[in-house]
């Protein structure tokens, strides 16, 4: 039977007008919640089938327009009217299940906690298809949960300290997928950096910060982004000078951690696996001096963090943060459009077992309860009806599956036909394909009208266009990256004395894209 209180958000049918497409900024999330993350990957995959439909429905995009980078499409994709770049996916292109339509064209900023975390790195930071997503997922949860140890706290009643699964292993998976996903032109390929370029879909991984004895102080944002304080005018004085939010003091900058250690910090589930460790640079801090009249140095001080598993809390729902987030960041005349949660169906019943590992469990569900957070998320949009929501999620729908069953062992097909068979049940009832397509219209719709609005600003977001410039004796060295076509152009002019037919000759020599790394 359909649930429709932890379902359905409230849907408001927003039309995006062109004008108006780049501002409104679409938002995914994802819950943690362990092995169970490849239920929430059945949701988007059948998500993305919905829009794979509405897109092809309503054909190639005509502009009127220069031919841009990689145009003359030969099929509908996400990329329209860019052509698919090559490398993109690890699978056969004619391989069953393979769509070329891609999360990261539809929302500007993805977000997770724990496993939730994972997932938005591969379809945000790396940019992938949810089909290549789940090949991945499925091979490290075998690669981890498929190789428990045999002593350990929770089969010891705490007598033997020590993590059911190997943390080295664990971050050798990790750095492995990293190897394999990361954009080509990255030297150091597992040690890449968690941040994204300018233009690019943005991700937010969270973790919780926790003292020496193991008590939670406060959430540790990871962003892949800068953040800009001086956008909110009305603000500035609290955000500047004495931040109460912790996560405006530990938030950190996008490039201070590499993409394994983000990944490793949201995972640390305790008992499961070792907390993450990291030494970073600091954020503004207030830091009283002696001097006469006070002053405070607001300069970084570097600082050791202990993080584990995002998902001990409300923040197991993120969706509450990612909007908490946008609300206090975004610049006045941007707002949020389409906003997209997605659940784990996690079990709410009763641990059982030993009394120690009832007591962390029992601790651990109260906790991270994600329908608390998406009651609140309903009441939000309730009073606003200036954007969409929609939770996709199945509470209780994976009984008795833990967040590391994983059988048989290290294949795990059990586990996932199970959640396979449950997922089919659940969503093909016609209330539920009528949701998800309303969703997939408003995504597509907004897509569309962006690159109908501003055709260079969708090069850079669907495909990452950017300029190198690569003409001899260039007195410019600081162009060695340029986002802006306009910007450009006129170093064209200022620098090489280009005009008209030199200067189009100029930017095809000088454009790039982000390039997939392929097999």
């Amino acid at each position: 039977m359909l649930n429709k209180t932890s379902v359905h958000g409230t849907a408001s049918s927003t039309h995006v007008p062109s004008q108006d497409s780049w501002l409104k900024k679409n938002v995914l999330t994802f819950d943690g919640g362990g092995v169970r993350g490849f239920y929430s990957l059945l949701f988007m995959q059948r998500l993305m089938q919905f829009i794979a439909s509405e897109e092809k429905d309503r054909g190639l995009i005509s502009l009127v327009s220069r031919e841009p980078l990689g145009t003359r499409e030969k099929r509908v994709t996400s990329f329209s009217p860019c052509c698919e770049p090559r490398n993109l996916s690890h699978r056969d292109g004619n391989e069953d299940g393979y769509t070329p339509f891609l999360p990261c064209h539809y929302f500007d900023y993805i977000g997770g906690t724990s496993t939730g975390g994972l997932i938005a790195i591969m379809l945000g930071r790396f940019r992938m298809t949810v089909e290549d997503c789940i090949d991945e997922y499925t091979h490290l949860a075998g690669d981890v949960f498929g190789h428990p140890r045999h002593l350990h706290d929770m089969n010891t009643y705490g007598l033997i300290k020590r993590c059911k699964y190997d943390t080295k292993r664990f971050e050798a998976v990790i750095k492995d997928v990293i190897v394999r996903r990361v954009e080509s032109g990255r030297n150091d390929l597992s040690n890449a950096l968690f941040d994204t370029e300018l233009g690019l879909c943005r991700v937010l991984v969270i973790a919780n910060r926790i003292a020496s004895e193991g008590v939670v102080t406060d959430l540790r944002l990871f962003r892949s982004y800068e953040i800009n304080n001086h956008q909110k005018p009305e603000r500035r004085p609290t955000q500047l000078l004495f931040p109460k939010d912790p996560r405006d003091e530990h938030g950190g900058r996008s490039g201070d951690l590499s993409v394994w250690q983000v990944a490793r910090a949201t995972t640390a589930a305790p008992l499961y696996f070792e907390p993450m460790e990291i030494l970073t640079d600091g954020n503004p801090r207030q830091v009283r001096t002696n001097s006469w009249p006070k002053k405070y140095d607001s300069s970084p001080k570097p600082y050791r963090e202990r993080l584990e598993d995002g998902g001990l809390g409300h923040a197991n729902n993120p969706s509450k943060v990612m909007y908490d987030e946008l609300t206090d960041n975004l610049p006045n005349n941007m707002s949020i459009g389409t906003f997209v949660s997605i659940g784990t169906a996690r079990p709410m019943e009763q641990p059982t077992g030993p009394r120690l590992f009832r007591i962390i469990k029992g601790s651990i569900s109260r906790l991270g309860n994600p329908e608390h957070i998406h009651n609140q998320m309903k009441n939000i949009v309730s009073k606003n009806q200036s954007f969409s929501y929609y939770r996709l999620n199945q509470p209780n729908g994976l009984s008795g599956i833990e967040m590391d069953d994983w059988d048989p062992k290290p294949s795990g097909k059990d586990t996932m036909k199970m959640m396979k068979s449950t997922f089919d049940a659940y969503i093909g009832s016609t209330e539920m394909v009528r949701y998800m397509q309303r969703c997939a219209k408003e995504l597509v719709t907004a897509r569309r009208a962006r690159a109908e609005a501003n055709l260079p600003k969708w090069e850079r977001f669907a495909v990452g266009r950017h300029f190198y410039c690569r003409i001899p004796n260039c007195p410019d060295d600081e162009v060695r990256r340029e986002i802006d076509e306009v910007k450009f152009i006129a170093h064209l002019k200022d620098g090489h004395n280009m005009r008209d037919d030199d200067i189009q000759a100029a930017l095809r020599e000088c454009e790039g894209q982000w390039a997939y790394r392929g097999r």
